[in-house]
């Protein structure tokens, strides 16, 4: 049988949900981590001037862990996702969803103000062309909006220790057997390609959901003096990268 990996995807979801039924909740600095991690959305947003009036797509919206933060910056957000479990739960917080494929969106070119993607593109990764994604997601984005991507490090211990055990043993510790972290190197050059322009890749943070909660809250409140600057915003646990859809470059067709 051939390996279908955006079945595999609402596969993960399906188990996953029955999982976090019977789960504990996650220890406190798994929490503050991953809550630290999603802020930086917000944060990306405020500082590329999102506002009350801005339309946010939110891509691979899952169940609405990421869009908690980033209807701080605007409320006006529609989440798209492929697995009917991950957007009952999405819908279930307040949201509007949508079911369908990130690949081929249902909306005309130009809809909205910041199209964002949280933990999707590591993913995507494995199921094709990278650039195909991407050029989509510039479709939609206005002239002079914005796509904003929040993922894993591959130049982070993390990411590259995630990436050599989901090699040697696909879905270990409960990975999606494609899910693969990326360097911020390959997102700076990818958004390029794809059509955007004053493309910018920073950490997110280098907080981590292994450390003791204690360092990293220290980590938290002293991180922005180095996080913005090189080398030091190549080694986040997570990255953020950005890039403005411009009148020069238009629609990626």
């Amino acid at each position: 049988m051939n390996y279908n990996p955006i079945e595999e995807e609402k596969k993960w979801w399906q188990v996953g949900n029955k999982k976090n039924r019977k789960l504990k909740p996650l220890p406190a600095k798994h929490q503050f981590a991953h809550g630290h991690i999603r802020s930086r959305l917000y944060d990306t947003l405020v500082i590329l001037k999102c506002d009350n009036d801005s339309l946010i797509l939110e891509v691979g919206c899952g169940s609405g862990e990421d869009a908690i933060y980033i209807k701080k910056a605007s409320k006006n957000i529609i989440g798209v996702d492929i697995a009917l479990v991950a957007l009952k739960r999405f819908s279930s917080k307040g949201f509007q969803g949508i079911l369908a494929d990130v690949k081929k969106l249902p909306f005309p070119s130009n809809s909205f103000d910041y199209v964002v993607s949280s933990g999707l593109l590591h993913h995507l990764i494995g199921q094709g062309d990278l650039r195909e994604y991407l050029r989509e997601f510039v479709r939609v984005v206005r002239v002079g909006g914005y796509v904003v991507a929040l993922e894993p490090n591959l130049f982070n211990p993390s990411g590259f220790l995630m990436n050599i055990f989901n090699k040697i043993k696909p879905g270990i510790t409960g990975l999606v057997p494609h899910e693969r972290a990326l360097s911020p190197l390959y997102l700076t050059k990818i958004f390029g390609v794809a059509g955007l322009e004053n493309v910018e890749c920073v950490s997110a943070s280098y907080v981590w959901n292994r450390l003791p909660l204690f360092v990293s809250k220290f980590i938290s409140k002293h991180e922005d003096e180095i996080r913005f600057r090189k080398p030091f915003n190549l080694f986040g646990w997570f990255v953020i990268a950005y890039g403005q859809k411009t009148n020069i470059r238009g629609i990626i067709r």
